[in-house]
């Protein structure tokens, strides 16, 4: 069968490493054929095994990937391009993109999600143009959710550079300011517990949802984030402007979580921010949104729909651009090193926190900036698991009262040791071979049960389990995630059956688990690279070769 050839392309080993056990290559239709360290390395391999997709990092010795890239259209060599971004290099991603490349991938925010997404893109790029085979409106809808993450991830350099991508993308705001809704979902799990296709579809749900509701006021643009964050831009339409903008909004955001919950059966929390139609403007929105999900943590607890207000800001005025950036990307790669259960990449980021206390002498408000950030992140990784934050950190609980009561870099490096006990000895409690049996539980249990439609809340559930806690230590065990080893077991059932049995395609999807036919075809080929009708043609004539 064949799967889409992919060649990695970084100077950073552990970068590599990262991207190979992010997720199930194979069984997401992708096969890696190797990996290189800089760009000449990268474009003799090109040449010899001409991979379809090369993921590749902008920044490398002896050849940078800019100028990979020119290599390779130069040689008309046919392959898509994925780019791996720092916050620092959108100078170079744009480069990139006039270049040719597909799509950026920030390093911090990557998951197994967004890497799909990237990659399913990538894959319709090499199948057939966008002007053939999408339609207008299609089209016109996808660039304008990439100018809203554009905004997101700070990609425009100036005012005029982002209003003329939000003329070409049809954007129009008639009346100021305009909101920014984010939408966090609390039932992350829900996004990894299905197929890539059922992830996709979940979703345009949650999509659909959002705009039929803000679209009965507002002019509304939604995209997403992280996995499981959405955010909603609004400006009110002009026929509603002498209602009460706050009520509108208000009510919209509790419609929408009603709608959520009733549909969909997801949880949410969502902050509101406001701002022009400028470049700062829409910049600060998405802040003062983003600020005011993340107040929940410190200052809003009971609350589930939070206003941004001014006294929510963290004392930062005395703080560098350059120190925000460098604190919230140890505070990412941390957040990710507990939810993936990477003990020595989380103390590396408790080293790097520790540092930033000590290497220079630093002033309370800064002191106070990390320890927040800190107490933030660790809090928002263990809700990933639904773990008790306050019964799991035993020494190092506090309140966010007493956390800005520590001012000097001795107080704030004990409670730092405390909060590092705390979690090395949360996380060498779950990563131990002795409390990692229920992986084989899970196993066995998805190997009795394959055939009927069970969920991995089902399974958490019948394990006395945390569904993202389980999902993520299969991966750490097995190398697949709970619906990638469903996956995995009902289609090699499915070969089996194919190869071995006269039965109806249709009566082979059902008895493996899956009741729309039509879904089954397309799953089976996407990952095998075959209808399962040319799979068993193939395999059979093979077999009728061997015996003759």
């Amino acid at each position: 069968m064949n799967l889409y050839r992919v060649l990695i392309v970084d100077d950073d080993a552990a970068v590599r490493l990262s991207l190979k056990s992010l997720i199930a290559w194979n069984l997401h239709g992708y096969n890696l054929i190797g990996e290189a360290s800089d760009g000449q390395q990268a474009l003799e391999i090109i040449r010899n095994n001409q991979p379809d997709i090369i993921i590749t990092d902008m920044k490398m010795p002896v050849m940078d990937g800019i100028e990979l890239i020119r290599r390779i259209r130069s040689e008309n060599l046919s392959c898509a391009i994925l780019v791996l971004s720092s916050y620092n290099e959108f100078d170079l991603v744009k480069t990139a993109l006039k270049l040719g490349a597909a799509d950026y991938l920030l390093k911090l925010e990557m998951d197994a999600n967004s890497l799909l997404q990237s990659l399913s893109d990538a894959c319709n790029r090499l199948n057939y143009s966008n002007a053939d085979h999408t339609s207008v409106k299609e089209n016109m809808h996808m660039q304008q959710s990439t100018f809203f993450r554009n905004i997101l991830s700070n990609f425009f350099s100036t005012n005029e550079e982002m209003q003329t991508s939000m003329q070409e993308s049809g954007i129009v705001f008639n009346t100021d300011p305009v909101y920014c809704l984010m939408i966090k979902t609390i039932n992350q799990y829900r996004f990894e517990e299905g197929t890539e296709e059922e992830s996709e579809e979940l979703r345009t749900n949650i999509t659909n949802v959002i705009y039929e509701i803000a679209g009965d006021c507002f002019d509304a643009y939604c995209t997403e984030g992280n996995t499981g964050n959405f955010y909603l831009f609004i400006s009110v339409r002009p026929e509603f402007y002498n209602e009460d903008v706050t009520d509108l909004i208000m009510n919209t955001a509790k419609r929408t979580q009603s709608m959520l919950w009733q549909y969909l059966n997801l949880e949410c929390i969502i902050g509101i921010g406001c701002g022009n139609a400028t470049l700062k403007g829409l910049r600060s929105a998405c802040n003062r949104a983003f600020v005011a999900v993340r107040s929940k943590y410190y200052y809003n607890e009971c609350q589930s729909i939070i206003l941004y207000s001014d006294d929510m800001k963290t004392n930062a005025m005395d703080i560098t651009a350059e120190e925000r950036t460098e604190v919230f990307q140890t505070s990412q790669a941390m957040k990710k090193a507990i939810i993936t259960l990477q003990q020595e990449e989380l103390l590396s980021c408790i080293d790097t926190f520790s540092a930033f206390l000590t290497s220079h002498n630093y002033h309370r408000n800064y002191i106070t900036y990390v320890l927040i950030e800190l107490f933030i992140c660790v809090q928002e990784a263990l809700d990933w698991f639904g773990m008790p934050v306050q019964q799991t950190l035993s020494r190092s609980w506090r309140t966010y009262s007493e956390i800005i009561e520590i001012t000097d870099s001795k107080n704030a490096q004990l409670w730092i040791s405390d909060l590092s006990h705390d979690l090395i000895e949360q996380l060498c409690s779950t990563i131990s071979a002795g409390n990692m049996h229920f992986v084989n539980d899970a196993k066995d249990y998805i190997d009795r049960n394959y055939s009927t439609s069970i969920s991995l809340t089902e399974l958490a559930a019948e394990l006395h389990l945390n569904p993202s806690y389980l999902s993520t230590s299969m991966k750490k065990v097995i190398g697949m995630s709970y619906s990638e080893y469903l996956t995995h077991v009902r289609l090699e059932h499915a070969k089996s059956l194919l190869s071995e049995s006269n039965d109806r395609i249709s009566a082979i999807a059902e008895a493996v688990g899956y009741y729309d036919q039509y879904y089954f075809n397309r799953l089976f080929k996407r990952i095998n690279k075959l209808t399962p009708g040319d799979y068993r043609k193939l395999i059979r004539g093979t077999v009728s070769k061997e015996n003759t």
